[in-house]
């Protein structure tokens, strides 16, 4: 894209500005006018006012080869030498009057991507993201995977690691649309504890035969099933009969992740692995009074556990149930077309059954989340956006 990019200055759409030193240095507005009696200064949104322009920019950068532009500031001094930027002397040659500012505080173009359609996240866009996500409901950390029931080693705890399996699932399977990576963010930035933990937080007591009216149909026969098949994975997989089901899928092209060892073998409900169980028990005193009760244990768990406990398995079990098992009919959907829809609600019940507008189970949240991810992932400029 090699032109001058319309930006907004004020209220004018404008190519090209022209402001005297000291211009902005008795404006009411600055308290420190004296401190800029020697300045330039200029407030510039870098998009053209019009939506339609914004649109048709986009689509050049999301036709074009790499999906990404840089951007420049071109300066032109007049009646001077002197030049300033960032703190920096930039000053101009005595055989130039005009030169390139970079743009950005660190000396670097600043690049500018196209909308999210058909190309990957980058390292930056996909921290960009948590750090908003995180910032609106005022949690400090930015850290992923914090959670203590957590059970992904040290390694796979990083952005980089998280960035490489999310690219990798979304274009395994086919989630490769604005929209579509929106909803997919929205319902497992939710699922996974705001991207905390791969391991559902509840005991998974409430899975036992007996205790849910659906434990039998999906295999759980035995005391103990509930916690052994509790929901796993950042879509929380949950039920014995479907992680089995994934595994099997996932020991075609994952055959080296399951350790040479069939997926009969890994759900016998052998003690292969350890997991920390972290929730709250709820208690009646004496006198009926209700309590709750922070409960840590460890449970011995078999084959199951690998949803959970690798990134890499996690994060594809998330795209396969996507694509495999979105429960909105009886006979199973994708997901994809239901988020090319834009309903939230069909799609939250997609990921969770029980979701309605009477029992909202995490629909507020899930509603929240993805109109914030719209605007930090500035979906109005998506080039494949329904009018």
């Amino acid at each position: 894209m090699d032109e001058a990019l319309p930006v907004t200055f004020g209220d004018v759409e404008v190519t090209k500005i022209t402001l005297k030193v000291g211009e902005y240095s008795s404006k009411k507005e600055f308290v420190n006018a004296a401190q800029f009696i020697d300045k330039v200064i200029a407030e510039v949104d870098l998009k053209p006012k019009d939506k339609i322009k914004i649109k048709a920019s986009g689509k050049k950068l999301h036709d074009s080869e790499d999906k990404k532009a840089l951007l420049h500031l071109r300066i032109t001094a007049d009646g001077g030498t002197e030049t300033e930027y960032c703190n920096e002397d930039l000053s101009l040659s005595e055989s130039s009057s005009e030169r390139s500012i970079l743009l950005n505080i660190e000396q670097k173009y600043f690049e500018l991507a196209a909308c999210f359609c058909d190309r990957n996240f980058s390292l930056e866009e996909l921290k960009t993201i948590v750090k908003n996500l995180r910032n609106e409901e005022k949690i400090k950390t930015t850290a992923l995977f914090f959670d203590g029931n957590c059970p992904l080693p040290a390694a796979d705890k990083t952005y980089e690691r998280f960035l490489e399996e999310l690219n990798a699932m979304l274009n395994k399977f086919g989630i490769n649309t604005c929209i579509r990576k929106l909803h997919f963010l929205a319902q497992s930035y939710h699922e996974s504890g705001r991207f905390g933990t791969t391991l559902e937080g509840a005991s998974g007591d409430g899975y036992d035969p007996g205790a849910h009216r659906e434990a039998s149909g999906h295999g759980h026969t035995i005391k103990g099933d509930g916690r052994r098949y509790k929901g796993r994975g950042f879509i929380q997989i949950t039920w014995r009969d479907q992680q089995k089901k994934y595994l099997i899928y996932a020991s075609q092209l994952h055959a080296d992740l399951l350790g040479g060892v069939t997926v009969d073998e890994l759900f016998d409900r052998s003690a292969r692995y350890e997991e920390k169980y972290i929730y709250a028990k709820k208690t009646i005193d004496s006198k009926g009074k209700k309590h709750s009760e922070r409960v840590e244990e460890i449970v011995n768990v078999d084959g199951a556990a690998l949803i959970a406990n690798n990134l890499t398995l996690a994060m594809d079990s998330a795209g396969w149930y996507w694509r495999n098992l979105g429960h909105i009919t009886a006979t199973n959907e994708d997901i994809n077309p239901v988020a090319d829809t834009d309903n939230i609600l069909k799609v939250s019940q997609c990921i969770n059954g029980r979701v309605s507008a009477a029992n909202l189970n995490g629909l507020t949240e899930r509603t929240k989340y993805l109109a914030s991810l719209k605007k930090i992932m500035n979906f109005e400029t998506c080039v494949n956006k329904q009018q």
